[in-house]
């Protein structure tokens, strides 16, 4: 059987993995002593990567402190507000999965890009919100919201899988910087 080659993999993976431990020990005893080493670009790439991902959730969190008190004045009971509020969530829940099965067609990269191109669009038309009223202001609300979530778990997704990428060996070190669910 051909291995794969690269730093950190060793010859005997593939075959100890088909056909069970056949020198005695653990089968993933070879991985933790062939780690593969972080290179400069994985962690600036993965950086960067965190930085979008704090500036996307910070687009929500800064969301609820000033929304209802001008949707109260345009109109919108506390029961809209709530339920705008909950799109963004609502959203990006259900397309992830989505994002996450055609995510090898489209790409990380693309994912990526156009995840921050739609959620960075909704909140400056989102601000733009001010100078409608009535329903035509909660109508607008609901879309920007649903833009908006779709952007988020297109970044969201892509960032997962990019971190995969980056970070093959180490995956559990990549993931722990996402503790809310």
């Amino acid at each position: 059987m051909k291995s794969c080659v690269g730093k950190g993999e060793f010859e005997g993976e593939a075959k100890s993995t088909q056909h069970g431990s056949e020198r005695g020990g653990d089968i993933t005893e070879p991985l933790l002593k062939e780690r593969k080493e972080l290179s400069c670009r994985n962690v600036t790439t993965f950086a960067l990567c965190l930085v979008v991902y704090l500036c996307c959730n910070l687009a929500l969190a800064l969301f609820p402190p000033f929304f209802p008190l001008e949707a109260a004045a345009k109109g919108a009971t506390s029961g809209i507000v709530g339920a705008i509020a909950s799109t963004n969530p609502l959203c990006a829940v259900i397309t992830s999965p989505i994002f996450g099965y055609y995510l090898p067609r489209l790409g990380v990269k693309f994912t990526f890009v156009a995840g921050i191109i739609l959620l960075g669009g909704s909140c400056v038309l989102f601000a733009t919100l001010q100078w409608l009223s009535g329903t035509i202001f909660i109508v607008f609300c609901f879309l920007f919201a649903l833009v908006g979530g779709v952007g988020s778990s297109m970044v969201q997704t892509s960032t997962y899988a990019l971190a995969g990428l980056l970070f093959h060996g180490n995956y559990g070190v990549a993931t722990v910087r996402d503790q809310h669910g």
